[in-house]
C-alpha cells in the first residue's frame, strides 16, 4: 500500500514562477503550495463508525444513549460546540445568546433525539447555558475526537484557550450533508452578517483556514481579513462569503 501511495500525489505551485507541477506524496515538503478547487467534494459518502457509549460505574445512566455513526444532526451539534460549547468532566455545555429561543429549542431537540438526555437550561448574564450532565457522555464525546484541542497539545493545559477544529470523524464522511450541517451549527454559534454576506469569526488562525477550505470544497469561495477584538486587542480571523451572489445557494 505504501508503494502504491508513492505514485499518487498533488499538484503544487512553484512559488518563484507560479507554474504548476506534480509531486508524489513522498516528495511533498513543508512550504509546498497546493492549489485548491472549488466544489470539489466527489465520490460516495462514507459511513463513519463511532465508539460505543461507556458506562462508568460511578455515573451509570441507562437512559443516556449515543449514535453509532456520524449523522448530519450530530455534525450540526459538533459544529455548534466548536463555536460556543465546552466539555467538562461531568458533561457538555452550550452557550446561546439571550433571546435566541429558537436556537435553545433546536439544540435541546437534537440532544434529546441523539442522546435521550435531559437538557438543563440556566439563564446567565447575556446568554442561556444548556448543560447535559453525564460523565459517560463527556468521555464518549472526547473519545470521538469532538473535544477542542489544547493550544500546545499538552494534556496538562487548564483554563481557556482550547482550540476548535473540524474533527476527523466529520471529514471522513465525505458527505456534503454532514459538512453543511457542521457549518450550519458553527454559523449558528459564531456567525453573523457583514456587508450583506454571511461571515464567521474565530480567534484561531488554523481553524479559520480549515473552515475556508471546507467552504471552498462545498462551492462557497470566501475572503479573509483580520480584525482586532475588543478584549485585549487579540487577532480575530473573519471568514466571509466572497460576495452576495453566493447568498442564495448558501442559504439553501
Amino acid at each position: 500500500a505504501r508503494e502504491e501511495a508513492s505514485f499518487r500525489g498533488y499538484t503544487v505551485v512553484d512559488p518563484a514562477t507560479g507554474t504548476w507541477g506534480w509531486k508524489r506524496f513522498d516528495e511533498i515538503t513543508p512550504g509546498d503550495v497546493v492549489p485548491l478547487a472549488m466544489d470539489s467534494v466527489f465520490g460516495e459518502p462514507h459511513t463513519v463508525a463511532l465508539p460505543p457509549l461507556g458506562e462508568p460505574y460511578w455515573a451509570s445512566n441507562p437512559e443516556i444513549q449515543a449514535p453509532r455513526t456520524v449523522t448530519p444532526e450530530l455534525a450540526e451539534l459538533v459544529g455548534y460546540f466548536m463555536g460556543d460549547g465546552s466539555l467538562h468532566s461531568k458533561g457538555l455545555r452550550f452557550c446561546v445568546t439571550a433571546g435566541d429561543e429558537d436556537v435553545v429549542a433546536r439544540l435541546t431537540d437534537i440532544i434529546h433525539r441523539l442522546f435521550h438526555a435531559e437538557v438543563h437550561a440556566t439563564p446567565r448574564t447575556g446568554y442561556t447555558e444548556l448543560a447535559v450532565h453525564s460523565v459517560a457522555l463527556a468521555m464518549w464525546w472526547e473519545a470521538c475526537g469532538f473535544a477542542k484541542q489544547t493550544p500546545s497539545g499538552s494534556p496538562d493545559h487548564t483554563g481557556k484557550g482550547y482550540q476548535p477544529h473540524i474533527p476527523d470523524a466529520i471529514l471522513a464522511t465525505n458527505d456534503r450533508a454532514v459538512y453543511e450541517s457542521f457549518l450550519r451549527g458553527l454559523f449558528e454559534a459564531d456567525g453573523t452578517i457583514i456587508a450583506g454576506v454571511p461571515a464567521f469569526s474565530t480567534g484561531h488562525l488554523e481553524f479559520a483556514r480549515e473552515i475556508a477550505v471546507l467552504f471552498l470544497a462545498l462551492g462557497y469561495p470566501t475572503s479573509e481579513k483580520v480584525d482586532q477584538s475588543g478584549w485585549g486587542h487579540a487577532d480575530v480571523h473573519v471568514i466571509r462569503l466572497r460576495n452576495v451572489s453566493y447568498n442564495e445557494v448558501f442559504r439553501t
